[in-house]
């Protein structure tokens, strides 16, 4: 009977990280520890508890009617903030056109690199949430600056002559 259910949580384990992977920023070996830092999704009522479980949060000082949010409060899991972060840093090297590099830039320049590291690690937990709470594969939204790209790129293409040359745009 253990060896039944060891064998169950394994390949569940193994499921839930092929799906982690098609989150961009998350590679084959960060996979394993998310999902073994967060063990069954459903304990989560929803993705602001598993980050709050991460310690992504911001402290939250109230009184007098006046609420100030401070640092990070730094509990629950390290390691899974410690991956969360890596892979953020991660992205931010190697592939710099996803939605999760987007809202990273908007961030930084705004509140500098290091508070945007960490907004943009909460929102990988958060995505990775909705993964393993839907049991299926991240789909990328195709930002607007993106969507233009493309949209231009084809344009460009249809604007060629038989040749094979880019006509330019006017």
């Amino acid at each position: 009977m253990d060896a039944w259910l060891a064998k169950t949580v394994r390949e569940r384990d193994e499921q839930d990280a092929r799906l982690l992977t098609s989150i961009p920023g998350i590679s084959y070996y960060s996979a394993p520890v998310i999902v073994s830092e967060i063990g069954d999704v459903s304990r989560f009522p929803d993705s602001h508890r598993l980050c709050s479980y991460a310690g992504l949060v911001p402290s939250t000082h109230s009184s007098g009617g006046r609420t100030r949010h401070g640092r990070i409060t730094r509990r629950g899991s390290r390691y899974l903030r410690w991956i969360l972060t890596e892979c953020v840093q991660s992205n931010k090297r190697t592939s710099q056109d996803n939605d999760l590099m987007d809202f990273y830039r908007r961030v930084a320049a705004r509140k500098g690199s290091a508070k945007a590291t960490v907004a943009a690690a909460s929102k990988l937990a958060r995505m990775a949430y909705w993964v393993l709470k839907e049991q299926r594969e991240f789909v990328p939204r195709m930002s607007d600056r993106r969507a233009t790209r493309l949209a231009t790129s084809q344009s460009r293409k249809a604007a060629s002559n038989d040749l094979g040359v880019m006509a330019p745009l006017l």
